[in-house]
C-alpha cells in the first residue's frame, strides 16, 4: 500500500481481520469515487484478500441539525457517487435509519473480512465510529482523507494560522498527491440486499420526516457538480481572486465548500488545479491556498484537538477574559432569534447577509465575518450569541456541522486571532463596524445582489 495512504489509517478495535466473504467501506463523508482515500484502502485490502467490495452508506434522518437542505444536497451526491462506484465494479448497498445499527445488521448479513470507513473529526461522528467498532465482529479502520495533510501528523492543536503553515508547507509535496486508486478486482452476486435504487434517492430523502429548509436554488451536490464548479473558478475567478476575495458584492469565491463539506471533491485535488497556475498567477493562488488549505486544516485540527470546539471554553485565555469583563456592558440592541433568522435588524448589510444564506444556502465567506461579530452586540451574553450563531450556521449554511463552519463561528468571539483595542461589549476581541465596511466595498451593490429574486453565483 502506499506510503502516504497508511500515514492517514488507524485502527478503531483490537479485532483481527475475519474470514469473511467482502470488505465492506462504509461511506460516511466522503461521497465521491474518485481520489478517496477510505475507497482506496478498501479497494486495496478487498484486492489483496481477493474479495469483493461492498459500499455501504445510510441516509440517517438522525443526524444532528438534518433539514431538507443539507439532506437534498446530499442525496444529490450519493447518486451521482453510486453510478461511478458502480462503474468501477463495486457493490453499493444504500438503506435508511440508524447508521450504526444499519452496519451491524448489514455485517451480520455478509460477514465482512475488514471494515474500513473514512474518518470524521467532529464529536457526533466520532460517537459513531468508535460505537460501531465496538459492535463489529472483525478488523474495522478509519482513513483521514478529507484533508491534504493527515491531521495525526501535527502534533497538539495550534494557536494560529502562523504556528501551523510551517509545518504544513513540510508535509505538502507527499500528501497532495493523488492516492492510487485501484478497481475492484473481484465481483459476487448481491453481498447485501439494498433498502432502495439509486433512482429513489431524491425520493426517500423527500419522504423523511426532515425540518422544512428548501432546498439551495443554485447548488446541487456531487462529484461532478464539485469538477465543474473547480474549473469555473479557475478559469473565471482565480485571476483577481487575492485583491477581490473580501468584496463579497463582486462574488469572486469559489464556491467550493459545500462539495468539500460533503467530499464531492479531494482537497488535494483543488490546491493540485489552482497551483497549475501559480506561474501567471503567484499572488492569486497563494491567497487561495491560504484560505482553502492552511485555513480550513486550522479548523480540522481544532475540532479534531479540541472536543469543546462548539463551546467559549474552546477560546484563549486573553478571549475568555475580555468577554467575561465586558459581559454586564450595556446593549444598545437587543433581537430576538426570530427577528435575527429573518433577517428584521434594521442593519440592511447584516440582513442582506442573512438573506443570502437563508435563500442561497452560502454567505459569501468576508460576511460571515461581519455577520458572527455583530450578533454578538446584539444578545445579552456571549454565550447567547454563540448559541444563536451555531444554531443558524448548522441549519440553513450547505457547509454548516463541519470544522470550517465552527472554526469560523468561534473567530468571530477570538479563537485563532489576537488582542486588538478595547470597546463596549466586544473588549479586546477584533470589531468590523458598519461604517468601516462601506469603505471597503460597495454595500448598495450587495444589498442589491442579496434580494431573493437577483441572487445569482
Amino acid at each position: 500500500m502506499d506510503r502516504a495512504l497508511e500515514s492517514r489509517i488507524t485502527k478503531l478495535n483490537d479485532r483481527g481481520p475475519a474470514d469473511g466473504k467482502c470488505v465492506v467501506y462504509w461511506m460516511q463523508s466522503s461521497l465521491r469515487a474518485g481520489e478517496n482515500p477510505a475507497l482506496a484502502a478498501a479497494t486495496s485490502e478487498a484486492n489483496r484478500r481477493r474479495l469483493p467490495l461492498l459500499v455501504l452508506f445510510s441516509i440517517d434522518p438522525a443526524i444532528p441539525s438534518a433539514n431538507r437542505r443539507s439532506f437534498a444536497f446530499m442525496a444529490e451526491a450519493l447518486r451521482d457517487t453510486v453510478a461511478k462506484l458502480e462503474a468501477a465494479g463495486a457493490q453499493v448497498c444504500i438503506r435508511t435509519g440508524d447508521a450504526v445499527e444499519n452496519l451491524v445488521r448489514v455485517g451480520k448479513e455478509v460477514k465482512p473480512a475488514v471494515i474500513v470507513t473514512d474518518e470524521s473529526h467532529l464529536n457526533e461522528g466520532r460517537s459513531r465510529r468508535e460505537a460501531a467498532a465496538g459492535r463489529a465482529g472483525c478488523a474495522m479502520f478509519q482513513v483521514d482523507g478529507n484533508v491534504i495533510v493527515p491531521v495525526r501528523l501535527i502534533p497538539g492543536e495550534q494557536y494560529a494560522a502562523y504556528t501551523l503553515r510551517p509545518r504544513l508547507a513540510k508535509l505538502l509535496e507527499e500528501h497532495i498527491r493523488p492516492v492510487p486508486q485501484e478497481r475492484p478486482g473481484r465481483r459476487a452476486k448481491r453481498l447485501a440486499w439494498s433498502g432502495l435504487d439509486p433512482g429513489e434517492i431524491m425520493q426517500t430523502v423527500d419522504r423523511l420526516s426532515l425540518p422544512e429548509v428548501p432546498s439551495s436554488p443554485l447548488f446541487r451536490g456531487g462529484e461532478t457538480e464539485a469538477d465543474k464548479t473547480l474549473e469555473r473558478f479557475v478559469e473565471e475567478r482565480l485571476d483577481g481572486y487575492a485583491e477581490n476575495r473580501n468584496r463579497p458584492e463582486l462574488y469572486f469565491t469559489s464556491d467550493l465548500s459545500p462539495y468539500l463539506r460533503f467530499g464531492c471533491i479531494s482537497p488535494a485535488r483543488v490546491i493540485r488545479r489552482v497551483l497549475e497556475r501559480r506561474g501567471e498567477l503567484p499572488e492569486e493562488v497563494d491567497a487561495f491556498v491560504e484560505e482553502a488549505f492552511v485555513r480550513r486544516e486550522l479548523a480540522e485540527n481544532f475540532t479534531f484537538y479540541d472536543r469543546r470546539y462548539r463551546s467559549l471554553a474552546s477560546l484563549p485565555d486573553w478571549a475568555v477574559r475580555t468577554l467575561d469583563d465586558h459581559r454586564k456592558d450595556r446593549r444598545q440592541h437587543l433581537f430576538t432569534l426570530e427577528e435575527l433568522e429573518e433577517g428584521r435588524t434594521g442593519d440592511e448589510l447584516w440582513d442582506a447577509a442573512q438573506r443570502e444564506m437563508l435563500v442561497k444556502g452560502k454567505m459569501a465567506g468576508y460576511m460571515r465575518m461581519y455577520w458572527g461579530k455583530r450578533v454578538l452586540e446584539w444578545t445579552r451574553t456571549p454565550e447567547e450569541a454563540l448559541r444563536i450563531l451555531l444554531y443558524l450556521n448548522d441549519k440553513y449554511e450547505i457547509d454548516g456541522r463541519s470544522p470550517n463552519g465552527y472554526a469560523g463561528v468561534l473567530w468571530c468571539f477570538g479563537k485563532h486571532d489576537r488582542a486588538f483595542a478595547e470597546r463596549p461589549v466586544y473588549g479586546k476581541i477584533r470589531y468590523m463596524s458598519p461604517a468601516a465596511q462601506r469603505k471597503k466595498f460597495d454595500i448598495r451593490e450587495y444589498i442589491r445582489r442579496g434580494s431573493p429574486a437577483d441572487i445569482k453565483r
